[in-house]
């Protein structure tokens, strides 16, 4: 019970830090997008049931799926971010720099998935047409503190 608690508030402080860089688990370089959206084997990904949608969409939350496809079971958390492209470089959205999540770990075991609730904050955010992607992250389970946390991407577009 002691190391259960010890986990969920290292995690629940990794998982509030946004100040990471784009890295991939298995170099610890930086990604392009196509590279994250076609490396599915050996890796942790994500998944959304649309890959294109409209302003009006965006007011329902959908359900993103993170799956695990590496032999290690990874530990994440209810908190994501959305980002949009300008210029060249990705930057997250206002609506969610100060938003707050419940801190809570979920374990997702080698070929498995758990699917999230997220929503948009369409009310809070005036989304034009243009690329976005939504970024969460996980921890390795077997990491010993203090542990790495890795994000991962899926790529949308708001037409």
């Amino acid at each position: 019970m002691r190391q259960m608690c010890y986990f969920l508030c290292i995690l629940s402080v990794c998982l509030g830090c946004n100040g990471n860089k784009e890295k991939s688990p298995q170099s610890g370089k930086e990604l392009t997008d196509s590279r994250a959206d076609s490396i599915r084997e050996n890796s942790v990904f994500l998944t959304l049931h649309l890959k294109v949608f409209t302003v009006s969409q965006l007011k329902e939350k959908a359900g993103l799926t993170m799956t695990n496809k590496t032999s290690e079971p990874i530990i994440t958390g209810e908190s994501y971010s959305i980002e949009y492209l300008e210029d060249g470089k990705w930057k997250m959205l206002e609506a969610f720099e100060e938003l707050f999540f419940i801190s809570i770990g979920y374990q997702i075991t080698p070929g498995n998935a758990k699917e999230f609730k997220v929503g948009f904050l369409a009310d809070k955010h005036k989304y034009r047409a243009g690329q976005y992607r939504i970024v969460k992250s996980y921890m390795k389970e077997k990491d010993l503190p203090p542990k790495t946390l890795y994000n991962i991407y899926f790529n949308f577009l708001v037409r």
